[in-house]
């Protein structure tokens, strides 16, 4: 049986589960036309994947700081006074690891929604999208400080326009 500090491990890497189903929005909010891709095979830099002009759009925070690197640049934060988001990055995510961590989960009695059409596999938990692309993945999470005076954003639809940014950069 997976211990709970396996599961942080997990989840801190940036691999992935899932659930009931989230209804994807129609409309797919544009990626940016001069997306960089990282390629399809090997480790990416979480301070590199996404920009921080398109997360301070789909987050509405001016106010948000560079992104800081953390844990050999698999980890990366970006914090304001209000929000922060956090990208986790994972270079060799198999899908039955990504499957374990969301049946996991499920016997946790968490709850998980699937987040269709989002790369191969896609997932919510919590405030979370968990995302395979082949053998890759990546995490994203984004925490609303609990005293911030600034109206709190949706946070799934934030999560999709980064999420679809995000695939495309690894296709």
């Amino acid at each position: 049986m997976w211990s709970k500090g396996w599961l942080v491990m997990m989840v801190f890497a940036g691999t992935a589960c899932g659930g009931s189903t989230y209804e994807v929005p129609v409309a797919e909010p544009a990626v940016q036309a001069t997306v960089t891709r990282v390629g399809t095979t090997g480790a990416f830099d979480a301070c590199a994947f996404l920009g921080r002009d398109e997360i301070v759009a789909a987050l509405g925070s001016q106010d948000l700081g560079a992104g800081e690197r953390r844990d050999g640049g698999t980890e990366c934060r970006y914090s304001s006074s209000h929000r922060s988001l956090t990208v986790w990055t994972n270079s060799s995510l198999s899908t039955e690891t990504f499957q374990d961590l969301r049946d996991l989960l499920k016997e946790q009695n968490q709850h998980v929604d699937a987040a269709p059409g989002v790369g191969d596999d896609a997932y919510f938990w919590d405030d979370r999208i968990y995302v395979r692309v082949g053998s890759r993945g990546f995490t994203l999470e984004v925490r609303q400080h609990l005293y911030s005076r600034e109206p709190r954003v949706p946070i799934r639809p934030a999560l999709l326009t980064l999420a679809r940014s995000g695939v495309a950069r690894l296709r």
